[in-house]
């Protein structure tokens, strides 16, 4: 019962919204407005001042296929009439002799209007979206935005706002409308044409223009915003994908709506423009629904994801084709964009009942979106007569997910900042343990060595007893070890430097591994620079021995665990400028899987009992003794790791 009242709730939610809308566009109807019947309208009682701008829209005298001015209608034998049409819409559908004419042709439009008697100065907007016309009051050129023609080749398509003042001169005015469509599917005027006083016509044109400029910028913002946030943080994708969604939002307002990007640049193409409004509206659907398959993976179905990228795909194939042709897929496109936002509304209410993180906002923010295209879909296929009110709904929708994903990224940071208290509170921890383990094991060795100097223990507990004492040692060398790993991840270890010779430390790990070299049949040579023999010479260097020792012991054991059976290790060892070059060389490939991250902590591959520390804690004590650490490793050559040590 809880499930099917909460879609009662949401359905209920829709019908408010929509009964909130249609009031809206009704509610100046309790002003008595002058409406156009059969060509004609009265407008003397109309004070534009005080009650405002005036639509003009209703019946119209329509002549098809006529480019007639104001003296073809002063002459004594007037042109026929085709009838009378309702202004804003298209002809596609009108029909002469009972067929319907279709979307190319020409025409012309004829108001007859009663002005104020007052010498007030009118204005008339236009806006529109792919309509060419021209308008006349009287004789007299008000309004155009292209070439009209008779043919495609004589006539052409633009996209501008256009605003024209006039003064009425006489108590009867002819406005006279021509237009005419070769270059789209749908033809006629569906223009919106406003009549008021001057000031209110300013007023409102630049509110208009002000509200799409503070649109753009709402974008832009975003767009940059989210880039930012994805680039320091690559892993979180659906800042990527809400990055260009608001970046098609940003192309579509400008070349959509009051037309922004034509006010500056006037010279853009027609087709260019209607081409740029087709690609946004084809590719906001797969990026959508790409954000929110990154938000909710597990809610939202891969083939879902698939079928709106590949109906994307297919529909921008067309746009290789002329306007003509492809504004024929928009009432298709349409119907998926319905049947899409249906089954994310589905998704999001299945993501609120589990309680995901985000789902309430989301569901919000898609369903004002949901309701703004509904408007404008049924607006465009002249089912109603409203305003465009996706790009209001399209920003509260943007709000809500940068809301949404502000809410992601504070969690995030939070997440952050407690990670970093319990790996604080973890290595007070390991301090101390190591402290208190030191502190233990130094009392082993010292009552081990006391029982020691007990003359009258056995050979045997003397034996058990020197094992517990270097066992206990051992132990102690290796929390010193960790500890000192520790303080050089920090950057705070202070080495204590003290002559000695690198080469004892090769010749005591060439006995050292010479049982596992004989497991495997190996065979490790050491070769200094010049040939020379190394039972003769000596490495003086300056340095920690025991950690220099530790670090070639774990290279020499990586080596020997990755080399082939019956293969050689080779030490190479050069002098070059103050530097010892040290080369390990064996036959084993590092795999690709880990050579980027080779040096890096954990980073191991193949080995049962490694830890992928061993060449982390190489690398760390090679540079805190003034050198580095690099490799190279091929399946022809096989791996050298070459170490780079200062002789002092």
């Amino acid at each position: 019962m809880p499930k099917v009242n909460y879609i009662k709730k949401f359905i209920l939610f829709l019908n408010t919204v929509f009964i909130l809308i249609f009031l809206g566009m009704n509610c100046s109807k309790n002003e008595k407005i002058p409406l156009i019947k059969k060509g004609f309208i009265d407008l003397s009682a109309w004070d534009f001042t005080k009650k405002g701008n005036f639509e003009l829209k209703g019946e119209w005298e329509f002549y098809w296929n006529e480019l007639l001015t104001y003296d073809d209608f002063q002459k004594e034998l007037t042109p026929p009439m085709t009838g009378f049409f309702k202004i804003p819409q298209s002809w596609n559908k009108y029909k002469i002799n009972g067929k319907k004419i279709g979307s190319d042709g020409y025409a012309t439009y004829r108001l007859r209007l009663k002005t104020t008697n007052s010498k007030d100065i009118l204005c008339l907007s236009a806006k529109t979206n792919n309509s060419s016309y021209n308008i006349f009051i009287d004789n007299r050129l008000i309004l155009f935005n292209a070439k009209i023609g008779k043919t495609k080749e004589t006539s052409e398509k633009k996209r501008i706002y256009t605003m024209g003042c006039f003064l009425p001169e006489k108590e009867e005015i002819s406005l006279i409308l021509q237009t005419s469509n070769f270059h789209y599917a749908t033809g006629g005027p569906t223009i919106k044409l406003t009549m008021g006083s001057s000031a209110d016509t300013t007023k409102s044109y630049s509110l208009e223009m002000g509200s799409n400029i503070l649109l753009v910028a709402i974008y832009l913002s975003m767009i940059m915003y989210h880039f930012a946030i994805y680039f320091f943080r690559k892993k979180d994708k659906s800042t990527l994908y809400f990055g260009i969604f608001c970046g098609l939002f940003f192309l579509r307002q400008i070349v959509y709506g009051e037309i922004f990007l034509t006010q500056i640049f006037p010279s853009l193409s027609w087709e260019f423009l209607v081409m740029i409004e087709y690609f946004t509206f084809y590719a906001l659907l797969p990026v959508f629904m790409a954000y929110l398959r990154e938000l909710y993976p597990k809610e939202v179905p891969v083939f879902f994801l698939r079928s709106v990228t590949v109906s994307f795909f297919i529909f921008s194939l067309f746009l290789i084709m002329p306007p003509k042709i492809f504004s024929y897929t928009k009432i298709p496109y349409q119907i998926i964009y319905i049947l899409s936002f249906l089954l994310g509304i589905r998704i999001l209410y299945q993501t609120i009942i589990q309680k995901r993180h985000g789902a309430k906002i989301m569901l919000v923010g898609l369903t004002i979106a949901f309701v703004s295209v509904i408007n404008d879909i049924l607006l465009s296929n002249e089912l109603i007569n409203t305003i465009v009110l996706s790009g209001y709904g399209n920003s509260a929708f943007v709000f809500s997910q940068a809301y949404l994903l502000s809410l992601k990224s504070m969690k995030a940071f939070e997440y952050i900042d407690e990670m970093k208290k319990t790996e604080k509170l973890k290595a007070d921890t390991e301090r101390m343990m190591r402290h208190d383990m030191k502190n233990s094991l130094s009392g082993i060795i010292g009552l081990s060595e006391l029982m020691l100097e007990d003359k009258k223990l056995s050979s045997k507990h003397r034996e058990y007893l020197s094992l517990i004492n270097d066992s206990a040692a051992d132990l102690t060398a290796v929390i010193n070890n960790y500890m000192a790993i520790f303080k050089m991840e920090e950057g705070t270890y202070k080495l204590n430097s003290k002559d000695f010779d690198l080469l004892s430390i090769f010749k005591e790990l060439n006995k050292n591994f010479s049982k596992k070299l004989k497991e495997k049949e190996l065979n490790m040579v050491i070769k200094l620079y010049e040939d020379k023999k190394i039972e003769n010479e000596s490495l003086p260097i300056k340095g920690e021995k025991v950690y220099l020792k530790t670090m070639l012991e774990n290279l020499l054991e990586n080596a020997v665990q990755a080399s082939p059976e019956k293969k050689s290790i080779i030490i190479d060892i050069q002098f070059n400028n103050s530097f010892y070059i040290i080369n390990i060389h064996n036959y084993g490939v590092v795999p690709e899987n880990i050579r980027g991250s080779f040096f890096e902590k954990y980073a191991t591959s193949g080995k049962k009992q490694g830890t992928g520390l061993g060449t982390y804690s190489a690398r760390l004590i090679a540079r805190v003794h003034g050198g580095d650490i690099s490799f190279t490793s091929s399946e022809k050559e096989g791996t050298t790791i070459t170490i780079l040590l200062p002789c002092n």
